[in-house]
């Protein structure tokens, strides 16, 4: 057994609670106690005084779909508290073959080079990032522009029935094999075309599996009204929990409009 003291160290705990000194006690991993600080703390302790402990961040919009494989120490991220990354954001997730109808389309290239897509599901990618260890948990959305460019022939148009069918499939299989929940991100290019509709049919996998629906918005400019109800209707048709990616009021024309959108995420009725 390992046995590890912090001694008197400030402890915000995550309930809101004030911060207040204590000496945390560690074994094998787990939190075995939390005292009030002692004064005279065991000669063995790690001095916490002057200190922050606290429950690890979750970092809840990441695109580290390849990194927690090819850099799993996580440096960048363990360094500033983070435990927990969520990857697949903005329809952009790397957790499937998509090239086999083309070079890699915009926006995925962000995740790395077309040889990075490698895995031909979900669950080979979930295989990945597990024998990769990463120092972090792995939170991993399925991607609407992944999940088209896997399927479609040509992404400047709405999907066909067929398509919708195949896609709604591949996210479905991916859930049942870990995945957290479906991303859109519907300002790109390669996924406005893509109807409501066709993110709803999707979106219909979600159901009954607490799965999130987390959108990248199809507008953050004058139409945000419209792209903030539209994701909420996609979640209602879902009955899925609606994160909205990146909110804010583009340009000067929408200047002081925050009060109006941030009412609107108040009063949804999911």
């Amino acid at each position: 057994m390992t046995r590890t003291i912090i001694a008197g160290v400030s402890v915000y705990d995550g309930t809101g609670t004030p911060a207040y000194d204590a000496d945390v006690e560690i074994r094998d991993d787990i939190i075995a106690s939390i005292r009030p600080a002692a004064s005279h703390p065991p000669t063995d302790s790690i001095d916490g005084r002057g200190l922050v402990l606290a429950p690890g961040f979750i970092d809840a919009h990441t695109h580290d779909d390849f990194a927690v494989i090819a850099a799993p120490a996580m440096t960048a991220k363990v360094t500033q508290g983070v435990t927990t990354v969520v990857v697949g954001n903005c329809g952009i997730s790397g957790g499937m073959n998509v090239t086999a109808h083309g070079d890699l389309p915009d926006p995925l290239v962000l995740l790395g080079a077309a040889d990075a897509f490698r895995y031909d599901d979900f669950a080979a990618y979930a295989q990945a990032v597990d024998r990769a260890g990463p120092a972090t948990n792995v939170v991993a959305l399925v991607g609407h522009t992944a999940l088209r460019a896997r399927h479609m022939d040509a992404l400047d148009r709405d999907a066909t029935g067929a398509e919708r069918m195949a896609m709604r499939a591949d996210l479905t299989t991916a859930l049942d094999a870990g995945a957290f929940g479906f991303s859109t991100g519907l300002a790109y290019a390669n996924a406005n075309a893509a109807s409501t509709e066709e993110v709803m049919t999707l979106a219909e996998a979600l159901r009954d599996t607490n799965a999130l629906y987390c959108t990248h918005l199809r507008s953050e400019a004058g139409e945000i009204v419209a792209a903030l109800d539209e994701a909420f209707a996609i979640g209602r048709h879902a009955a899925a929990p609606v994160v909205v990616s990146h909110l804010k009021c583009a340009g000067a024309p929408q200047y002081g409009r925050s009060g109006e959108i941030l009412a609107m995420l108040e009063t949804a009725a999911l």
